[in-house]
């Protein structure tokens, strides 16, 4: 056969394979692609479940915290948590993806249900008939047996989802590494051509060189992409159990650093006025510790994405002095609220890339925004749940708390800690004479001027009525009575005016007792400075006394 003809056939059929080959990879592919589906739903249905029994975890605080103590800041998860399960109990069930499931769903919805009522019957009872907590042992005891029982059945789906996500992982893995396989098969195949007939092979060989590296491409992206999904899935974790803002820098910058790299930037935040937005977080090479107004930014004022890629494009005042090529700025948006603006600068970073980054960036920007979001939600709810209202001072819940911790490092750092225990004299006349809103207006200005005269790191606390307690942490009995004294003058110095009339000068009566030396445990120390109280009350009240 002659050469040409022989040459002509090869080329023939190394179409014809390399087609076939090339086919391969692109249905293995569409196999591939179908698992993705899969994953997202097994990933979704885990989380509900985990949302379902976080919930159910706030019922049933809710209903023990409200047995226990009577106090309505126990019943705010609880509130929340019994709006939301409804909901979530209907999406459980109607995207069941089996009988099974579907049977375990009917099971947890009725024992859901049955702890939803005893919850209420509860806290009805606690809260419309004086039920004391040894009364409602029982309905406590049954509330822990029915939530053993959810947890049980919940953790069993929990399960079976994470081993549904595992399943579908593996599918995309080994349709990853056929692709791979096929792709190497292409390679070697062309090279034995290449040999045989080179003219005809050579733009063979360039045309599978270029399906090769669209394929590296498209590994590389589903590569990073799920690396993407699971480091963003430890990042919402991370976020998940941070209770404050100022704590989430702490997770914000590693995550982010490690997520996005050759990319820097700077996640902002609104914090006290919707003009001006503080740093949160940097991540990269970025340092930015300046506060931004929100005129300084194009994505603030136009409510969407914007990059700075060229010259002619508007660039952001607050990026004028940065020589980077590619800036892009997203606003953190949450349920129809802008809750700040993530900042990213591109440091090394081909142009072909900038889109993958951009789309990543602008998914990472929204699930930040809601993880920060709930933390702020958190936040705030906490703060509710441990301040007194009226004095805006901590409660005694938070005393109880504080006093624990601060105890625990006293006798781990062998330092001193005292407790002031004062209350208003003859406040009772004070109510009967002027009324109750007076009162109220003579405690917030003990509370104001108590707050004033203490140090940063001691705790001003409502203890109950007129009495406040003080724990300050690193401070002697001399130490102590000192400040007591200064927040004894502190108070008499105060002028009060409610209703156009002058209220006469308000005093206080003092007891000081401090750890070790008057107890080794916080209601030791309390019942200490309790007794010095009264020392000072029958001694003409106005006065500080030590604990004997």
């Amino acid at each position: 056969m002659p050469a040409e003809a022989r040459v002509r056939h090869i080329a023939i059929v190394a179409v014809v394979v390399s087609a076939v080959v090339a086919a391969i990879p692109f249905f293995i592919n569409n196999r591939v692609s179908e698992g993705v589906p899969q994953l997202k739903i097994a990933a979704d249905r885990q989380t509900a479940y985990t949302d379902l029994l976080g919930m159910l975890r706030d019922v049933e605080s809710g209903q023990r915290g409200f047995a226990l103590s009577g106090m309505d800041a126990f019943l705010d998860p609880y509130t929340a948590a019994v709006l939301e399960i409804p909901s979530l109990k209907r999406e459980l069930l109607k995207g069941a993806l089996d009988d099974n499931e579907r049977e375990a769903i009917r099971q947890i919805n009725e024992l859901t249900d049955a702890k939803l009522s005893n919850a209420a019957d509860s806290i009805f009872a606690r809260r419309n008939h004086g039920a004391t907590p040894e009364s409602l042992y029982a309905s406590t005891a049954l509330g822990k047996a029915q939530m053993d029982k959810l947890r049980a059945l919940i953790g069993k789906q929990i399960t079976l989802m994470a081993e549904r996500r595992n399943l579908a992982r593996k599918t995309l893995v080994d349709g990853s590494a056929q692709v791979a396989y096929y792709s190497a098969f292409a390679g070697l195949f062309n090279a034995l051509l290449l040999g045989t007939a080179v003219l005809s092979v050579r733009r063979l060989l360039k045309d599978r060189a270029l399906a090769a590296d669209k394929l590296k491409e498209a590994v590389v992206l589903a590569e990073t992409r799920n690396s993407m999904m699971s480091g963003s899935a430890r990042l919402l974790q991370a976020l998940d159990s941070v209770q404050t803002l100022n704590d989430t820098s702490a997770v914000l910058t590693p995550c982010l650093t490690a997520l996005l790299p050759n990319v820097s930037g700077t996640v902002y935040l609104y914090r006290d006025s919707q003009e001006v937005l503080e740093p949160l977080a940097n991540f990269g090479h970025d340092e930015a510790d300046s506060v931004i107004s929100s005129e300084d930014c194009w994505a603030l004022r136009f409510g969407r994405a914007h990059d700075h890629h060229i010259d002619t494009d508007l660039c952001c005042h607050h990026l004028l002095s940065e020589p980077r090529k590619h800036h892009l700025c997203i606003p953190m948006v949450t349920q129809g609220a802008v809750l700040g603006l993530m900042s990213v600068k591109v440091d090394q970073l081909e142009d072909k890339n900038f889109e993958l980054h951009r789309e990543l960036v602008n998914v990472l920007a929204e699930q930040v925004s809601l993880a920060l979001s709930n933390v702020r939600l958190r936040e705030a709810l906490r703060e509710q749940s441990i301040i007194d209202p009226l004095t805006d001072l901590y409660n005694r819940r938070f005393l109880e708390e504080s006093l624990k911790r601060e105890l625990a490092r006293s006798v781990r750092n062998q330092a001193s800690l005292s407790v002031i225990m004062f209350d208003v004299d003859h406040f009772k006349r004070l109510n009967d004479t002027f009324g109750h809103d007076a009162g109220d207006v003579v405690l917030k200005a003990v509370a104001t001027a108590t707050k004033a005269a203490v140090r940063k790191a001691d705790i001003v606390c409502r203890y109950g009525g007129e009495e406040m307690i003080v724990v300050m942490p690193d401070c002697s009995e001399g130490m102590a009575m000192e400040r007591a004294e200064m927040i004894r003058q502190a108070i008499e110095a105060v002028r009060i005016e409610h209703d156009g009339r002058d209220i006469p000068p308000v005093t206080a009566s003092f007891g000081v007792a401090s750890h070790p030396v008057f107890g080794l445990d916080g209601d030791a120390l309390v019942r200490a400075a309790d007794a010095a109280l009264y020392v000072a009350k029958r001694r003409g009240r106005n006065n500080v006394q030590m604990a004997a």
